[in-house]
């Protein structure tokens, strides 16, 4: 590998990461393994700046694109300085000066709330102005790290005494009753042995929260239809303190191996993973009618969780979004024939997009009429209920949280 300077690795990085065709963190990953020579600090600051040049995309080709100075250099030259404002010998301050005026005095919506101008189009259906540049300041922000107490060996009281005993600062998340938000500074929690242990997963609240409000109980049979690496069924798992079983169904080999070994330090063992080829496979035969709650973790744009994948806001398009709307629809459909009379089915995406909530509940409920919506607001105080009533959404701003986006049905 030739030496490059630290400007030379930026470009080339960011070149690779601006084609949209690998998640970010993936392709800084792969960079840092060809460039093993890069240390600490250098792998740091090339980081901090890519993600900040996503965050503020918008503004920033807004800005060049004014001044006709549009190019890979400019921008760079723009996140470092948002970046690291006080390294001022890393780059163009005259230029950095001149964006931060144009920055404040910018009146483009899409630039204010740092979305592009589809994401906007399809938020001002149920979203003032106002609001959206206030989710979109709120989705810019670093997002905090949450774990999930797990309660079948610990009590959330204890684990933050035990992990502040360790030099690690935690408080108690405001909804989830197992959350704790992490403070300052803190070690690879992958590699810790609390976590090895297995006494707590890594887990967004809003994430908890759609696990906590299913309001899952003991004996029940649970579907988690779209299990994924098994995170929701973790917690309700917990919540069922082994008594009741969960399938955990999904069509990725590669996301449900990565059950098991959670699965194993968890203390659990009421949960089961299915492997499945669609969400028309034959295995689904036997569950039909049989659970007392189904769960639709939909796949989504994800785009709730653009705090932590910028880079989401550039990977999906209106195309792309028509495709995975489409998908929703149909798994939702196969999946209610699992839930038996009397019995719940929820959905949830990690997107703020109605396309790919309410939009698609209204599409189902009108052809599900034996489906009635529960008011999962009683259940927690401080969620967004949207205009037409037809779910809660979780954010930033009312929850501290990703986004994300749930609604509870009951079959009739």
């Amino acid at each position: 590998m030739p030496n490059l300077t630290l400007y030379q690795h930026l470009l080339e990085i960011t070149q690779e990461i601006l084609h949209f065709e690998d998640t970010t963190e993936w392709l800084l990953g792969n960079y840092f393994k060809r460039y093993k020579n890069l240390g600490k600090q250098d792998r740091h600051f090339i980081s901090e700046t890519v993600y900040t040049l996503l965050r503020n995309k918008e503004t920033t080709d807004g800005y060049l694109t004014k001044t006709q100075s549009l190019s890979l250099e400019s921008e760079i030259n723009i996140a470092v300085g948002l970046a690291f404002p006080d390294k001022k010998n890393l780059y163009d301050s005259t230029l950095f000066k001149s964006f931060l005026e144009y920055q404040q005095n910018s009146t483009a919506l899409n630039e204010q709330a740092e979305l592009p101008t589809w994401i906007i189009d399809l938020l001002t259906t149920r979203l003032s102005h106002e609001k959206i540049i206030a989710l979109g300041k709120s989705l810019k922000n670093t997002a905090p790290v949450d774990i999930r107490t797990n309660t079948v060996k610990i009590k959330r009281s204890e684990l933050i005494e035990k992990l502040k005993q360790n030099d690690i600062l935690g408080i108690e998340t405001p909804y989830s009753p197992w959350g704790i938000r992490l403070q300052g500074n803190y070690p690879n929690l992958n590699k810790h042995p609390f976590y090895q242990e297995g006494l707590f997963e890594i887990q967004d609240e809003g994430s908890q929260l759609i696990a906590y409000l299913s309001q899952a109980k003991k004996n029940q049979i649970i579907i988690d239809f779209c299990a994924g690496a098994g995170g929701k069924a973790l917690a309700m798992g917990s919540m069922l303190n082994n008594r009741g079983s969960i399938y955990a169904l999904d069509v990725e080999a590669s996301r449900l191996n990565q059950i098991k070994p959670r699965l194993q330090k968890s203390g659990l063992s009421n949960i089961y993973p299915v492997l499945i080829e669609s969400e028309q496979d034959d295995k689904l035969k036997k569950f039909q009618q049989k659970a007392d709650l189904v769960l639709v973790d939909a796949p989504c744009s994800g785009l709730g969780t653009i705090r932590r994948q910028p880079d989401l806001k550039y990977r999906n398009n209106p195309t792309s979004l028509a495709k995975i709307n489409e998908r929703q629809l149909s798994i939702l459909n196969e999946a209610e024939k699992l839930c038996r009379s009397k019995g719940k089915l929820i959905y949830a995406t990690c997107s703020i997009l109605p396309p790919e909530n309410e939009i698609i509940m209204q599409k189902f409920l009108e052809s599900h009429t034996n489906y009635k919506l529960i008011d999962c607001q009683k259940s927690l105080s401080g969620i967004t209920i949207t205009e037409k009533d037809l779910g809660a959404y979780f954010n930033p701003i009312s929850t501290q949280t990703d986004g994300f986006y749930m609604a509870i049905m009951k079959k009739n």
